[in-house]
């Protein structure tokens, strides 16, 4: 749809709000990130969240795990994401994914691919924002008090 959207328009800035980290791995994904950046003339923001939706991925057989692993692979992807994107070669090893000499090509129009990062983890989804994210998505606040503190931390975290 992004792809679609994309060539339709000259203009609008394209992405979605938020893919989950467990549905690719963070090399695919930022081979998709950087290919569809480059087709859409260095238009596009990468939204994306650690996952919440039992019911989508139980559907599928798609392994969510429970929050501490959703929020460490969130991190986890994220670091290597962003070292894949400049990078030429990429070697990475951590908890969820292992890279050796990975390839992120054609590189991305945009010098730096805008990354928006959603959730409401207070302590680990706001450390992954302050670190890698541009803009951070809060979908569905409780009031706008919940809002407030939850920026609170992360400015304090950006700080």
């Amino acid at each position: 749809m992004l792809a679609v959207l994309a060539q339709v328009t000259t203009r609008v800035r394209v992405g979605g709000m938020a893919k989950g980290m467990h549905h690719r791995h963070p090399a695919v994904t930022a081979n998709m990130v950087a290919t569809l950046d480059r087709d859409s003339g260095g238009r596009l923001e990468l939204g994306i969240g650690a996952g919440w939706n039992f019911m989508l991925c139980d559907g599928y057989g798609i392994d969510l795990g429970p929050l501490r692993d959703r929020s460490d692979r969130l991190e986890e992807g994220m670091e290597a994401i962003v070292r894949l994107l400049p990078e030429t070669a990429t070697t990475y090893t951590g908890r969820f994914f292992d890279m050796a000499d990975a390839w992120c090509e054609p590189k991305s129009a945009q010098e730096r691919i805008p990354i928006v990062i959603g959730g409401q983890g207070r302590v680990q989804t706001l450390r992954t924002a302050a670190k890698y994210a541009d803009q951070w998505d809060m979908t569905f606040p409780a009031d706008v008090a919940a809002w407030r503190e939850l920026n609170e931390v992360l400015r304090a975290r950006r700080a």
